[in-house]
């Protein structure tokens, strides 16, 4: 998805996906705002510190803060499957009983419009500390499998996700293209809670599996 920018008022910018565009209405830009505007990887580099040149000038921006705004948030089970398959399809065999261990690993993440973006460079600088990007959860499945003919089966194991909505508004001190303040919208951040549970998946063989077989 492509990734846009309009300007909104007189002291306010937005970039936004282009389906956040069509609810908004576009003012034409003044003659006190021809500058170009930021793109999100500018926006991102004055969040995180790094700063930029704006406009070829040789001086960067002043920064008041980045701040992320959520406007709705939801918990969800992840679940995905551990170690190998066991599969019970073939009519020469009875009852499989296999003891198996598995391992999978969760971490913080997000996107920008729907699509995986760098949304980490944002938080690690000017946002919250409460966003640890470090944060990643490892859960271990250790149990013994029970196949019945005719079907098949592998270890599971869930963690619970907390995912946040919402835009980043970047303050300035100074205007940059005509406006203190600009949003990048749709947003979204996810982070592991830390709530983990373990458990088996049990199909028949025409059926398919977590893991795709």
């Amino acid at each position: 998805m492509t990734t846009r920018m309009t300007k909104i008022g007189a002291r306010t910018g937005i970039i936004a996906t282009a389906a956040a565009l069509s609810l908004a209405t576009i003012a034409p830009a003044s003659p006190a705002s021809a500058e170009e505007p930021p793109t999100i990887q500018q926006l991102q580099e004055d969040c995180d510190g790094s700063g930029w040149n704006h406009g070829g000038t040789g001086w960067t921006m002043f920064l008041d803060g980045c701040t992320f705004e959520e406007e709705s948030s939801n918990t969800y089970k992840d679940w995905k499957a551990v170690g190998e398959t066991v599969t019970n399809c073939t009519s020469d065999r009875g009852v499989i009983d296999q003891a198996l261990t598995g391992s999978e690993s969760w971490s913080s993440g997000g996107s920008i419009g729907g699509s995986a973006s760098a949304v980490k460079s944002f938080f690690t600088g000017g946002l919250s500390g409460e966003y640890n990007w470090n944060h990643t959860i490892t859960e271990t499945n250790a149990s013994t499998i029970h196949v019945e003919p005719g079907r098949k089966a592998t270890l599971t194991a869930g963690a619970e996700i907390h995912e946040k909505k919402g835009r980043i508004r970047v303050n300035y001190s100074s205007q940059l293209a005509g406006h203190y303040v600009w949003y990048i919208n749709d947003v979204t951040i996810s982070t592991p809670t830390g709530y983990t549970e373990t458990g088996q998946e049990n199909k028949g063989c025409d059926e398919t599996l977590l893991n795709g077989r």
